[in-house]
């Protein structure tokens, strides 16, 4: 009875944590493909930016985003953090001054994106 009590808790507990993390459904996308698109990171920005509308994939990224920076990508799943630091590292060297207004946007007081950077620090081989 015991070792049945004990299965249980741990399913339990492992429902909780599984429900805690963002669907993977886009975690296979090609993010080293994308970035290498200059009309990608100009779109993309844009939405993120509010400058132009979203598509479906950026729309559900960026109505996440608040919680990503404040949590420091905690509900991620190691392809997504890969995915995030990836648009990042692009975006910054791209686009340095959209860079600049995304951490401005999603952090203005400069609090959470140094947790969220070291959080994301996620190379392709750790996925």
């Amino acid at each position: 009875m015991q070792v049945r009590m004990n299965l249980l808790i741990i399913i339990g507990v492992l429902v909780v944590v599984d429900a805690r993390r963002y669907s993977s459904k886009h975690d296979n996308i090609d993010i080293d493909r994308l970035v290498r698109s200059p009309l990608y990171m100009e779109e993309s920005a844009a939405c993120y930016l509010d400058r132009r509308p979203c598509s479906k994939m950026t729309a559900t990224l960026k109505r996440a985003i608040p919680e990503i920076v404040n949590l420091a990508c905690g509900k991620c799943t190691p392809a997504q953090k890969y995915i995030l630091r990836r648009y990042l590292e692009e975006l910054k060297k791209q686009r340095p001054e959209d860079y600049a207004a995304f951490r401005h946007k999603y952090d203005p007081d400069n609090v959470y994106f140094v947790d969220l950077e070291a959080a994301i620090s996620v190379n392709k081989t750790d996925i």
